[in-house]
């Protein structure tokens, strides 16, 4: 019995620490060195941004070209070229519900976004960063970013909720595709 117990915490205690550790998804290895650019506005905080998408501080506009330093489980470190300011991005899988490969396919890919399907107003939109009645959501998207997963469970849904930072929430409502309301 002793051995029993000894062997359920040294199996627990493997797991724990293997996913502490997690490693680069194989397929993002390649990636690293890569130049690529922003596929959504990046809101960046102390040179961080989290996949919780708070709206704090500094916004790193979509198109923005990057260099890929390194990447890990749950990070992607980069370099903005335009600058030279060393940034992190780091997957909050716990709001995402999503894993690396996908995180770093919505905010990264080797061309610029075309904003030219867009209207004028959203253009607009999408390069302060900012969320107006009468916007797509695929404008939504780009201007803002995905919101987080553990309240807005998909984007198909007509209502979604932001963090505009730790405590003060954005609520964003569609009626046939567009937004209808805002509700800070």
């Amino acid at each position: 019995m002793k051995r029993f117990i000894k062997l359920t915490i040294l199996a627990s205690l493997a797991a724990l620490l293997a996913g502490c550790f997690s490693s680069v998804p194989g397929e993002l290895k390649s990636s690293v060195g890569e130049t690529y650019y922003t596929q959504r506005n990046l809101w960046i905080y102390r040179s961080e941004h989290e996949t919780v998408n708070y709206a704090v501080e500094r916004l790193l506009p979509i198109n923005s070209e990057i260099k890929v330093r390194d990447i890990g489980g749950k990070v992607v470190e980069f370099t903005l070229l335009d600058d030279g300011a060393d940034l992190v991005l780091i997957n909050v899988e716990k709001y995402t519900q999503t894993g690396m490969s996908e995180i770093f396919d919505r905010y990264f890919a080797k061309s610029k976004v075309s904003l030219s399907s867009f209207s004028a107003a959203e253009r607009e939109a999408i390069e302060a960063g900012d969320v107006r009645e009468g916007m797509s959501k695929a404008a939504v998207l780009l201007a803002r970013g995905y919101p987080p997963a553990h309240e807005t469970h998909s984007v198909e849904n007509d209502e979604w909720k932001y963090w505009r930072n730790r405590f003060n929430t954005r609520v964003v409502h569609f009626d046939n595709g567009r937004v209808d309301r805002i509700v800070d």
